[in-house]
């Protein structure tokens, strides 16, 4: 992206696993200041788990570590009763393997030297979690997910709650926020100038507020701002007339917007 669009600027809002596919969203100049916001948003995936295995890295890519030597697979009902422990807010211990820090070293990197890896429960939500295809021992399911969440602890901890254990087969990402995967472009269409939008687009799932002139030059300044009128507290998209984004900002107590990013000339 970098070579092709000429710029040094290039972020993305969340990586994929190396076996998974689906949907990456791509920020470029002063949109990567965006990041953050976007990365927050839930994802949707479409995702496998095999029952009956258990990998060290809690998907197809790892070592079998364990195997079910029972005889007749959980029928329907309880693979449905068994997903249903893990919607809403959940505490969820991260896959060893991973890129979160333990005393400031990858937890992967200490997994592939042998060495134990006591990871902190981390709490997320799974806003939505169905069962899709059941032809045992592989289970289809869609999922809805908080930033954070591990699609193959979620299967680890499914097949831990059937005895039997279980490893995430495939996985793809479809959705981040309101974007779909639907609507994404395919690699070697990355040079046309549709393969840009709007950074409005990335910003659905926050309130907005347009501007006038006066105010945007304070905003776009970094300064503080008293805007009255009735607006919740929270983080808005502050809009330029017209709809370009030129800053997230926090309206709090007393009718001030404070901005918390300043950008111009974004492009998603």
């Amino acid at each position: 992206m970098r070579r092709l669009w000429h710029t040094k600027a290039v972020g993305h809002t969340g990586t994929l696993d190396p076996f998974a596919s689906g949907l990456l969203v791509l920020l470029l100049g002063p949109a990567t200041r965006l990041a953050r916001f976007v990365s927050g948003q839930a994802k949707t995936y479409q995702a496998g788990m095999r029952l009956g295995e258990q990998t060290d890295s809690d998907d197809r890519t790892g070592t079998v570590v364990a195997r079910w030597d029972g005889q007749e697979w959980p029928d329907q009902a309880q693979v449905e009763e068994a997903m249903a422990q893990w919607r809403g807010k959940i505490s969820q211990v991260p896959p060893a393997y991973s890129a979160k820090r333990v005393k400031g070293e990858r937890s992967y990197r200490l997994a592939r030297e042998g060495r134990a890896v006591p990871l902190m429960p981390a709490e997320v939500e799974v806003h939505s979690l169905t069962l899709e295809t059941y032809a045992p021992p592989d289970v289809g399911f869609r999922c809805t997910v908080s930033s954070g969440t591990y699609i193959r602890a979620l299967a680890r901890d499914i097949g831990v709650a059937l005895q039997t254990g279980a490893h995430l087969s495939h996985l793809r990402r479809t959705e981040v926020g309101h974007l779909s995967v639907t609507d994404a472009v395919p690699f070697d269409a990355l040079r046309e100038e549709t393969a840009t939008r709007h950074p409005i687009d990335v910003l659905d799932g926050y309130p907005r507020m347009e501007l006038t002139e006066g105010e945007m030059e304070e905003v776009a300044h970094g300064r503080p701002l008293k805007h009255h009128g009735e607006h919740d507290e929270g983080t808005w998209a502050v809009l330029a007339r017209g709809g370009a984004v030129i800053a997230m900002a926090l309206y709090g107590p007393e009718a001030t917007l404070q901005p918390k990013v300043v950008l111009t000339g974004a492009v998603l």
